[in-house]
């Protein structure tokens, strides 16, 4: 299908639909692919496209009558995400190398998850791209590893051969499953591909480790964090406050 697509393009099936739509339909799926777009950029509620989209067609966009409810916004959302993992997933084949980034994360129902970040050069220019989530079956750094294999695979085809030739580097927090000398994620993925394979310690990690050491034996930062954290407080209720007050009127 792949070499058929190459060799006659304008017979493929999206082409053919492609030459069919007009323009008002072309513009109207375009500001429905927008405004999806935000709605899942900004993590609002899928009820809240209904109300964009009339929003839209006050301002007098073309947005047509169709589509413009939960399960459209829902198809529109899931389109425009395959359309990136498909980006992400030929940046890291035709790159020559990639390093990755893998931090633990606990969801609503406190399953533990891996969340895995790639990084690599897209003409000469460094990239990242989260590349996906998963499950951790066992609290490990062989359950770890797992999990980000899992992810590689899925996400972007990148199997463990491709992982030998191509990766150069892991970013991982101070916790022992990962960073362990001997059993740690980053020490299991030396052991796999090799040497050349070089593991960092995150430095946004490293920082916040060195902080609380720091508070530790400086009690004025003790006393800053807790400041910072009575405003914050007394924000969130004053913020509360006034769209209640609001609420009300």
């Amino acid at each position: 299908d792949v070499f058929h697509a190459r060799q006659r393009p304008q017979e493929m099936p999206l082409a053919i639909l492609r030459r069919r739509l007009n323009s008002q339909s072309q513009e109207m799926f375009y500001n429905l692919f927008t405004s999806a777009y935000c709605v899942g950029l900004r993590n609002w509620s899928f009820r809240d496209f209904e109300y964009m989209c009339q929003l839209q067609a006050k301002n007098g966009l073309n947005i047509g009558n169709n589509y413009q409810n939960t399960h459209g916004v829902q198809t529109f959302i899931e389109s425009i995400a395959h359309i990136q993992r498909l980006d992400t997933a030929m940046g890291l084949q035709q790159s020559r190398f990639f390093s990755l980034a893998a931090d633990g994360s606990t969801d609503h129902g406190v399953a533990e998850q891996e969340s895995v970040y790639v990084r690599y050069l897209v003409a000469g220019e460094p990239v990242n791209k989260f590349l996906g989530l998963q499950e951790v079956e066992h609290s490990t750094s062989d359950g770890v590893l797992a999990a980000i294999d899992t992810v590689l695979l899925q996400h972007a085809d990148i199997s463990l051969e491709t992982q030998k030739q191509k990766l150069v580097n892991v970013n991982l927090d101070g916790a022992a499953v990962n960073m362990g000398m001997y059993n740690g994620v980053g020490a299991l993925e030396k052991q796999r591909h090799g040497p050349q394979v070089t593991v960092t310690h995150c430095i946004n990690h490293n920082l916040e480790l060195a902080l609380l050491d720091l508070r530790k034996d400086e009690p004025y930062l003790a006393i800053f964090e807790k400041t910072i954290k009575v405003i914050i407080i007394n924000y969130i209720i004053t913020v509360n406050t006034i769209i209640l007050i609001k609420h009300i009127n």
